[in-house]
């Protein structure tokens, strides 16, 4: 499509659509970005932050766990035991309670593992923890020490591994929150730089669409403007040149058959101014041979007269 065959109006319209194309993808860009943003902003809000506080009550409850059955040991009465054992069955439904919630949450396979492994040793401390109550509960037999020297072996240790395996999955969670939050400073520089481009391209696109519409209007503009000045000062041999098709080039073909016309105009008047003094000399002729006629009769009369007379 040749652009100078262009009408100025669909000219127009093809830039300012061109504009708001180049502004509606610049508002999409933005969107998606901000979506990929509040993506991430809500993966650490809804993911990572809630498991990095669930492993951290469940770290706590382990030992709120622990502490309670050092305490049993510690307790003497069968009355003070019982209470005991008590919070300590309150305890242990708390921590299945968040075991549940944390499971929930799980969203990678190296947390999976962690979890399935915090459960295994969660499952031999209470194992451990049993027969720990069984010893303390025998301490009436002399078992006391027994049982307080065995809180400190294989419990304890089970205890640790446990709660090494809880504060992993606080770590975990932790790295993955830091890398989505380094992501997310990557996508905000991303969508700048985005942005910034977009609306780069639309200023360059739009100051080269303005110039390539004020140039095909001004140029022809000006031909036209000296084409007319050259014609009101009486030179009819301007030619235009008429290869354009928008509104600028219908103007001069039109002036172009205008000056034709004049051209014609021209010729014609001096054609007739022609003929009109052919015409008057050939009268200037007649007449002055009508007169010199018109003496020689006087004269002849005259004679005429005088030979009358005498």
């Amino acid at each position: 499509m040749n652009w100078n065959n262009v009408s100025i109006g669909r000219k127009l319209g093809l830039a300012f659509g061109a504009l708001l194309l180049l502004m509606a993808a610049t508002v999409a860009i933005g969107f998606m970005q901000m979506n990929r943003l509040i993506a991430d902003g809500e993966e650490v809000a809804t993911d990572y932050l809630p498991s990095i506080e669930t492993a951290g009550r469940i770290n706590t409850a382990l030992g709120s766990l622990r502490q309670l059955s050092l305490r049993h040991v510690q307790t003497e009465t069968a009355p003070g035991k019982s209470a005991v054992e008590t919070k300590m069955h309150a305890a242990g439904e708390r921590l299945g309670e968040l075991f549940a919630q944390y499971e929930k949450l799980i969203s990678s396979e190296a947390e999976r593992e962690t979890f399935d492994r915090l459960r295994q040793e969660y499952a031999n401390y209470l194992a451990l923890q049993k027969n720990l109550f069984e010893l303390s509960n025998a301490a009436a037999d002399g078992s006391g020490e027994v049982a307080r020297a065995y809180s400190l072996a294989d419990p304890l240790n089970a205890f640790e591994r446990t709660a090494a395996l809880a504060q992993e999955l606080v770590d975990i969670n932790s790295k993955l929150a830091a890398q989505q939050s380094a992501q997310a400073r990557s996508d905000a520089k991303q969508a700048r730089m985005v942005l910034v481009s977009a609306l780069a391209l639309a200023i360059v696109a739009g100051i080269a669409l303005a110039v390539a519409i004020t140039r095909s209007i001004v140029r022809p503009a000006e031909e036209t403007l000296r084409a007319v000045e050259r014609i009101a000062g009486g030179d009819l041999t301007v030619k235009l040149d008429t290869g354009r098709g928008d509104e600028m080039g219908q103007i001069q073909q039109a002036l172009d058959r205008m000056t034709a016309s004049l051209q014609k105009l021209v010729v014609d008047a001096r054609s007739a101014t022609d003929s009109i003094s052919t015409a008057s000399s050939q009268i200037a002729s007649g007449s002055q041979d009508l007169s010199s006629r018109t003496e020689q009769a006087a004269s002849s009369l005259q004679q005429t007269a005088s030979s009358m007379e005498q």
